[in-house]
Parts: structure tokens; sequence; C-alpha cells
């Protein structure tokens, strides 16, 4: 019974506050639309929590006629409900009006026009439960009974569709509202604004919560709550989305509320707290101690009453000062200001943005006149100014230089004078300074310059205090700083290579066609760099195969588009049919005309007849590939001219060879030769030569690129390769020559 009585007092206690809250918010600005907004927020938000109210009266008095009606809360909701149209509309002009208002003038009636119509339905269809009754019409115009029938039935429908699917009108909206007010917080740079739109938006989405638990999601999912039950849920909703909106005014002076507003608030919530626990409690201890002691409960009603009015006075006081203590507690002292700062700037990355936070709080909360920051950008670099405020001249940077010598000769929390620090030296400050170190453990990271007072006096134990403190934290927030610096260099860096390796391995062909006689095998092994290795095997005819080994200077991005393009060249001219030596011309003159003098790309070239068993070839500058006969002799293909892209009209030559049964073909690139060990000894072409004459005359392509992959990685003992190692490897099938069969083929994609 008594938790009964204390609902109903905090939800009139509620819409007490939400109607007074709304007078106070439209007396304090009558003319702004935004006023006028949250206050028809609050006064429906009022209104239903006192609707709840007498619904909780009824339940406690008669709970069968609230089962029967349903509820005032249900049954006005088309009163209360105006609360998310109302909502809608303050996102639209909070914190800022949006474009959307100045184009069009009229949104605002657009989102009122279905509430109205939704009142105007309930109102007129409520106490005809949505039966209306044409037979007026009828008997006046009998040609035309069965339109007044229709319209009876089709407003009928419409009432019912009206009643219960309006609910998901009502969340539709919130969701609207909630999803503007998030966008204004990714917009919004001020804190105390932000803070304000955090509030009143956990406050409204906890109405949202409720709101849906209360209707929507019964009426989605076909279950009835009980009057009382949905009543509750309505009236918590309500309840938060107003009370977060005068937190919001208390706390963080929301729409500018003057301090006497806010302190009135304050107090009206203090008294609504103390008198909840009355009811809630104090009834329930007077009816306890009656029962034990076997007096009549009226007279130890009145004795209890008594006590608490004499108790009440002083409990509110002390109620009043915690709440205000914790609410309105003076934030600005400027010793509160700068222990928070001290915690705050070590988040801080931009170096530009952290003097600007310490001139400001300074200048602001300490009444420092001036003062001047100096940093270093990266670590070992000379310091440079990044903020300075007030009329504090920028010092010399040779007079920096002497300070910055002297001050590493004092212990790490000392603040100097920048007089009493110059002393015996020719160089004479400026104005009068105090100098604070801005260290990270030993290293001396900035120097930050202060003037005098405006008051005045000098800066005491407890200030020296603080600034070191300070000191400490802003030094802590340039190394942040540096490591973020370097952090953002390696990622770029890492996605550079990322992309470039990407770009690498979509231009190198992971399948080959058949070729027999022939079997070929390639592959690019990356290193933790990414260069410019490419290969790319291309049928020509039904009997003619090109392949492509080279390498592009430099590394990364430039070198991966530099690769792009030499492949589009290369298969645009393999398509024209033109010799090796011409393609070579061409590629060296493309290469040369649209790059700088430091890029070029080694490039060799081979044309396969399986037919006829030869292999035609033009080298541009590249490792010379390795022929290994069946008898274990080494044949160098070097034949054709110079690297391309580092001169012009360069003439190339072209040099052939018969293929013979197991002969066997080895292009790489310096990646293979250059692997170097711990030592610093590199692999090298004879250690190459010497690998293949000891191999085995009938291997596969794939097992002989295997094993001189193996080879390597033995070579450099594990370690990572510091050059990409691509290979491609041919080997001439004795058995299958013969028995091979033409075979149409045409250039992969």
């Amino acid at each position: 019974m008594d938790w009964s009585y204390l609902l109903i007092t905090l939800s009139v206690a509620v819409a007490a506050v939400a109607f007074l809250l709304g007078l106070v918010i439209v007396r304090e600005g009558p003319r702004q639309r935004l006023n006028w907004l949250t206050a028809a927020m609050l006064f429906c938000g009022g209104a239903g929590a006192l609707l709840g109210a007498a619904d909780f009266v009824i339940a406690l008095r008669e709970s069968k006629l609230l089962l029967a009606q349903g509820g005032l809360v249900r049954s006005f909701a088309f009163v209360w409900e105006f609360f998310f149209p109302s909502f809608l509309l303050f996102t639209l002009y909070f914190p800022t009006e949006r474009r959307v208002v100045r184009r069009f003038p009229w949104i605002g009636s657009l989102i009122l026009l279905p509430y109205v119509f939704h009142f105007a339905l309930l109102l007129a269809g409520s106490p005809i439960e949505g039966r209306f009754d044409l037979s007026g019409l009828t008997l006046r115009y009998p040609n035309l009974g069965s339109l007044w029938n229709f319209l009876e039935l089709a407003l009928y429908i419409v009432y019912r569709l009206n009643a219960a699917l309006f609910p998901l009108v009502n969340l539709a909206v919130t969701l609207g509202a909630s999803a503007l007010l998030i966008h204004a917080l990714r917009g919004a740079q001020n804190p105390r604004l932000r803070m304000q739109i955090r509030v009143v938006l956990a406050g409204l989405g906890g109405c949202l919560v409720f709101y849906s638990i209360a209707i929507p999601l019964p009426v989605l999912l076909g279950v009835e709550l009980s009057p009382l039950a949905r009543a509750s849920l309505i009236v918590a909703g309500l309840s938060l989305g107003s009370l977060s909106i005068a937190y919001s005014i208390v706390r963080h002076r929301f729409l500018d509320t003057q301090m006497l507003a806010r302190r009135s608030i304050l107090y009206g919530a203090a008294t609504a707290i103390l008198l909840g626990l009355y009811i809630g409690l104090v009834r329930k201890v007077h009816v306890t101690i009656a029962q034990l002691v076997g007096i009549d409960a009226e007279y130890v009603q009145t004795a209890v009453l008594v006590v608490a009015l004499l108790l009440f006075q002083p409990v509110l006081s002390r109620l009043e000062e915690w709440l205000e203590s914790m609410l309105i507690g003076d934030r600005s002292d400027y010793r509160t200001v700068l222990r928070n700062l001290s915690r705050d700037v070590t988040t801080v990355l931009d170096l530009g943005e952290l003097g600007r936070k310490v001139g400001d709080m300074l200048g602001q909360s300490m009444l420092v006149e001036g003062g001047h920051l100096l940093v270093r950008p990266a670590p070992g670099s000379d310091m440079v100014s990044v903020a300075s405020f007030g009329p504090i001249a920028v010092l010399p940077p040779q007079l920096t230089l002497e300070l910055e010598a002297r001050i590493a000769l004092l212990p790490p929390a000392d603040l100097t004078p920048v007089d009493e620090l110059l002393a015996g030296s020719d160089s004479v400050a400026p104005a009068r300074l105090l100098l604070i170190p801005l260290r990270h453990r030993q290293e001396l990271l900035g120097l930050l310059f202060l003037g005098s007072k405006l008051t005045g006096h000098g800066f005491n134990a407890e200030d020296r205090s603080l600034l070191a403190a300070l000191g400490d934290q802003i030094g802590v927030a340039i190394k942040n700083s540096h490591l973020h610096r370097e952090s953002i260099q390696k990622t770029r860096l890492e996605e550079e290579l990322s992309f470039a390796r990407s770009v690498q391995q979509s231009f190198l062909p992971a399948s080959f066609p058949p070729m027999k006689p022939l079997d070929l095998w390639a592959q690019n092994l990356p290193s933790k760099f990414v260069s410019g290795d490419y290969y790319d095997v291309l049928p020509l005819a039904a009997d003619e195969f090109l392949i492509a080994i080279g390498d592009v200077s430099g590394k990364g991005v430039p070198a991966a588009l530099l690769m792009s393009m030499l492949r589009a060249a290369l298969r645009t001219q393999a398509r024209d049919g033109v010799s090796l030596a011409q393609m070579m011309r061409a590629l060296n003159l493309l290469i040369h005309e649209s790059t700088s003098d430091r890029e070029f790309v080694t490039l060799f070239l081979a044309r396969i007849d399986r037919r006829a068993m030869r292999l035609w070839y033009s080298n541009g500058g590249h490792n010379p590939p390795l022929l290994r006969r069946a008898n274990g002799s080494i044949e160098r293909l070097e034949e054709g001219g110079l690297l391309l892209g580092a001169f012009a009209g360069v003439e190339f030559a072209e040099g052939s060879v018969d293929l013979r049964a197991d002969d066997l073909l080895v292009l790489y690139t310096d990646g293979l030769t250059e692997a170097v060990r711990a030592d610093g000894a590199m692999y090298g072409d004879e250690r190459l030569e010497a690998f293949l004459r000891d191999l085995e005359p009938a291997l596969p392509a794939r097992v002989v690129l295997g094993r001189i992959e193996s080879a390597c990685r033995q070579w450099v003992e594990g370690a990572d390769l510091e050059d990409d190692l691509t290979l491609v490897v041919v080997r001439v099938d004795g058995l299958a020559i013969g028995l091979e069969s033409p075979v149409e083929v045409g250039l992969p994609v």
C-alpha cells in the first residue's frame, strides 16, 4: 500500500517539476523557439506523469475500473503523445538550426500534421469507440445510403488502424530525432555542448526504451500488458526524458538557464526527495510503531509528523548542500582546472592544440598575463614555438639555446626565474619570466615561459607545485605526440607497402598454360620490403610463348606503378606480333620518356617455339638466365642491350638457342644472387651455377624451383630476405618430345 503512495507521489512530483521547469524555460527565453519546444516536451511529459498518477490512484481504489477502461494514460494518449513531435522539432533546432528548417520552413507543420489528425480522430471517435454514425446523412440523402455506410466502415477501420499502429509512428519519430541528436553530437566541438547533448540523448533514449516496451512491442508481439504496467512504463519513460532535461539545466547550464532558476530546480528536487522518503518510509514506520506499542495509530502518526517537521529543515539544508556540491560545484576554480588539465593534456597529440589548451587555461584560470611554449616537434630536433598568449615577446633563438643549456644543469622539477638563470651572463630576458622545463624522464622536450600574474602576486608554493606537475604532464604529452607521429609514419609506410604488394601480386600470373613438352613453373617470394620484381608468361600463337622477367627500380608504390605500366605496354607489344628487339626498343623509349632519370627497368624477354624447340631472347640489363644442358654444362643468355629507361635510342640484339631433352632454363632476379647472410657474404652467380650442375636432370620445374628457394634460405640462415626473390624455371621433358598436340591459346587476362 505504501509503495503505491510513493509511486503516486513521485509521479506527481515529476509532473510538477516538468510543468515548473517548462514555465521557467519559457520565462528565460520567451522569444526562443528552442525554449518553447523544450517546454512543450516538458508539458507533455508532465501531462503523462500526471495521468499516470491518476491511474495509480484508480488502481489503488478501483482496480476493476482501471482494467475495464484501460487507464487514463491510454485514453488520453493523444495529449501526451505530442511529446514525440516536440522532440523531433527540438532536434531540428538543437544545438543549432538545421539547414532543412531554413530551406523548408513548413516542415514543422508537416511533422505536426499526423499528430493533429491523430488527436482529432481519437477525440471524436473515443466516446463511440470509432463507430461513427452517419444515419442522419442517410435520411437526408437516401440515394447515397451505400456511400454513407461505406464511409462509416472506412472511418471505423481508419480509427482502429490509427489506434493500433500510431505507436509505430511515435517510435519512428523518436528514432529519427535520436539519430539527429547523435549526428549533432559527432559534429559538436564545445565540451559543455557535447555533454548537454549526451545527457538529453541518454534520457530520451531511456524514454524510447520504456515507451517501446509499453506500447509498440506488445502490439507487434500480440501481448497485452495490464493498464497499471503500461502506465508505469510510460510514466517512467516520460520521467526520464523530463529529468534528463532538468539535470542538463542544473549541471551543464542547458539553454543558458540562469543560476537562480537552476538553484530553484535543485531545491525543488531536494524537497521532492524528502517528501518521497516521508511517504515511503515514515508512514511505514509509524504504523509499525503503533502495532508494537499498542497505541492508536493516529497518535503515533501525529508524533512522527512532529519529529519529521523538526528534522525536515536541517535535513533539507544538508541535502541541498550535497546536491549543490555534486551538481553546481564551482568547476571554474583555477586550481581545479589546473588539476584537470594536468590529467587531460596527456591525451593531446597535436602540439599546436596542446599549446592552445595550456595557454587558454593559464590565461583564463590562473590569471597569468602571458606565456610562451617551446617544444621539440621530433626527437633530437631544435625547439620551436607552438603557442604564445598575452604580451610576451618571442625569445630570440640564441637566448633559447642558452637557457636550454643552463636548464639542463638544474634538478628536474626546479622552476627558476629566467633572470636568475641568466645571472652572470651577458644575455638579458625580455621580461620577468618563470621558466618551467618540460621533461620526460631525463629528456628535455620543451620549455614553458610564464609572465607575472595580472594580480601582481608572485607564484606561491602551491602554484609552483601545481606548475611542476603540469610541466611533467606536458612532457608526457610531447612524448606521446612524438610516438604518435612515428606510429603514423610507420602505418603510412605499411599501408603503402601493402598496396604495392597487392598491385605486384595482382600482376603476377598464378597459373600457366599447357606447354608440352615444356614444364614451366614460376614464383615470387616476397621479402620484408616490396620491390619491383615482375614476371609474365604470354601465349603468342598455338605453339609459341613469351616469357618475361624483370626488376623495376625502387620500392613501394612508385615501383608498383612503373611495373603496371611495363606490364600493359609489354602485353600490347606482344599482341602486335613484333620481334623481341623491337619490343625492347619500344619499351625502352616509353620508360625513358615517362619516368625520371632515377627510374629504370631490367628486363629479359624469351620467345619459345615448342614445336621447333627453339628459344629466341633479348636481355635488357637483367641477370643472365642460366641454361643448364643435360650434360651439366651452363650457358648464360646475355645477348641484348642496356637496361631500359636509362638512355634513349638504345639498340637491342637478339640471341637464340636450341632446346634439347632434359635442358633446364632458370630465370631469376637479383634477390637470389644478392641474398646476404649474417657475415655479409652473398649467394652469388658461381654458387647458383654449381647448384644447378649438381641437380638431377629429370626433376620437375616446380621441384627445381623449391630446391633453389631452400638453398637460398639455407644460405641466409633463416633470416628475412632483403629483396624479393623471383624465379621462373623451364624444363624440357625428354619423354614428352614429339607427343604433344597443337593447342589453341590466347593471351590471359
